[in-house]
């Protein structure tokens, strides 16, 4: 892949910005907490997707410049020299961190501790969301929201599957509760408790009831829980299910420890639907992303109850690959 300098890439914001152009898309490809911290003005979060997780996890090794086929292309993408942490030494101008407007002077590296609570607060202000309805009887939310009985009695929930070893459950006489006690570690097997899991909420469903699943942040194991959920109740593969999912909360991210059970879970589901027959017909598959840059917003449609999937990217749409691109880790 082709590299453009500091300078030229600088040069290059200048112009397309002194022409009120939007044709210059500028992709940061690093995690989103980090993103969040501070990027350069403008810039989109590129959104890793689950087959590049499963190939991290498997122990190969996945670069932008592999992602991106120049010969795709046709040279409109470049990657940028130095990265952010460069370009924002160079141009602070052109960066904004989080909280403020376009950076005016030159920052000090913020120390371990000042990094932390950055992190803290993109994490309280990003979940500060209430419960996202996954189907009509399953809800996907965070701490805050499993403590907040207007908006638990406004939705019509009815269970609380608490996924963490530290969070309350608040309403102990009010909802039936069950707790799944573990750390968001690598280390951590949730999968031993999928089939709990997935027995409790189709026995609130059966009761006509709605679980909110929930942990601390609903990023990492109370997304996993709803993955293996879709993957078991509509025979969805794993890229599929986390797609879904996260159509509907984009904060999604099971560490790498449970990607890798849900691949595991993916294997076991398809094995056991192979030795059972007759099966039940599926849904029509879904049509597979075109790599990361295209998710038709009917995605997994055939999943849906009546609702149209929210999920879009700025890849959506043909004409973003016309533009000039230009990418950085």
């Amino acid at each position: 892949m082709e590299t453009i300098s500091l300078s030229d890439f600088h040069h290059l914001i200048v112009h397309y910005n002194f022409n009120n152009s939007t044709s210059l898309l500028i992709l940061d490809s690093r995690p989103y907490i980090s993103y969040n911290d501070g990027h350069i003005v403008g810039a989109k979060n590129m959104y890793c997707p689950p087959i590049s997780k499963r190939r991290f996890v498997n122990g190969g090794k996945l670069h932008l410049e592999k992602m991106l086929d120049s010969d795709d292309f046709g040279g409109i993408c470049k990657l940028l020299k130095g990265g952010f942490a460069q370009f924002m030494q160079s141009f602070p101008r052109q960066c904004t961190i989080v909280g403020s407007n376009p950076i005016l002077t030159p920052q000090a590296e913020p120390s371990a501790q000042e990094k932390s609570q950055r992190h803290a607060l993109f994490r309280t202000n990003s979940t500060l969301m209430e419960p996202v309805e996954i189907f009509p009887h399953l809800y996907l939310g965070n701490a805050l929201t499993a403590a907040c009985m207007q908006d638990l009695q406004r939705l019509g929930i009815t269970a609380i599957l608490n996924v963490s070893s530290t969070c309350k459950n608040h309403f102990t006489s009010n909802f039936l509760y069950k707790n799944i006690p573990v750390d968001d570690s690598h280390n951590t097997l949730l999968s031993n408790w999928f089939s709990d899991a997935i027995t409790f909420i189709d026995e609130v469903k059966g009761a006509g009831g709605k679980t909110l699943v929930h942990c601390h942040a609903g990023v990492s194991r109370s997304a996993t829980i709803c993955i293996a959920y879709v993957m078991y109740s509509r025979h969805a593969s794993l890229d599929t299910a986390f797609e879904f999912v996260k159509s509907r909360r984009s904060e999604i991210s099971p560490n790498a420890g449970f990607m890798h059970q849900l691949l595991e879970f993916e294997k076991e589901q398809e094995d056991k639907r192979r030795h059972l027959s007759p099966l039940s017909p599926l849904s029509p598959p879904c049509s597979p992303p075109c790599r990361f840059f295209s998710v038709s917003s009917s995605f997994c449609s055939s999943m849906d109850t009546g609702v149209s999937s929210p999920y879009s990217t700025p890849f959506s749409s043909p004409t973003a690959l016309t533009s000039p691109m230009v990418a950085f880790t």
